[in-house]
């Protein structure tokens, strides 16, 4: 299968390891941007334990499962609300991946965030 070439995610965090590409995970389409740095234990940011998963299905997701233009703006404002959201938390924003019409997206927690969960 072959993904067509496809706008790029917006990267929510300042960082030069943050990469956005496009995909196959399980045999369909896939966007995903993450920050590799983040996977390295040794550069996450001490105290952020907790790996936690947020997603919302897509309102109008492309032939192939994907958000369309429109809908990429409106995950560009989600995700840059998110991260404003969860500033006071200290969060750090590992990556997205938007797949067979939903948007996930992925972030290490501290212990204050651990309490809301």
């Amino acid at each position: 299968m072959s993904t067509p070439p496809r706008a790029r995610l917006a990267n929510p965090m300042p960082s030069p390891h943050w990469f956005s590409y496009d995909a196959e995970v399980d045999g369909t389409a896939a966007q995903i941007s993450c920050d590799l740095s983040l996977f390295d234990r040794e550069v996450r940011p001490a105290g952020l334990s907790t790996l936690f998963q947020l997603g919302a299905t897509l309102n109008d997701p492309d032939a192939a499962g994907l958000s369309a233009p429109q809908e990429q703006v409106a995950i560009e404002r989600a995700q840059g609300a998110l991260t404003r959201d969860l500033a006071p938390f200290k969060v750090a924003i590992v990556g997205t991946l938007v797949h067979q019409g939903t948007w996930q997206t992925f972030f290490y927690g501290g212990p204050a965030l651990e309490e809301l969960s």
